[in-house]
């Protein structure tokens, strides 16, 4: 489900434990990474605000 807000996304996030490649949105496509929630490309070390923790 795509959202009409910015979802204010960080391309090189530090904090490795809510790094886009930890959040139940993150998905891997034909070797891309994928975010399921706002449905673009992005980078396993970023982060956004509508990150949710597979843990």
């Amino acid at each position: 489900m795509s959202h009409e807000i910015e979802s204010e996304f960080v391309a090189d996030w530090e904090d490795e434990n809510s790094q886009c490649c930890n959040c139940t949105s993150f998905a891997v496509e034909d070797g891309n990474c994928f975010c399921t929630e706002s449905q673009t490309e992005v980078p396993p070390c970023g982060h956004c605000n509508f990150f949710q923790s597979i843990d």
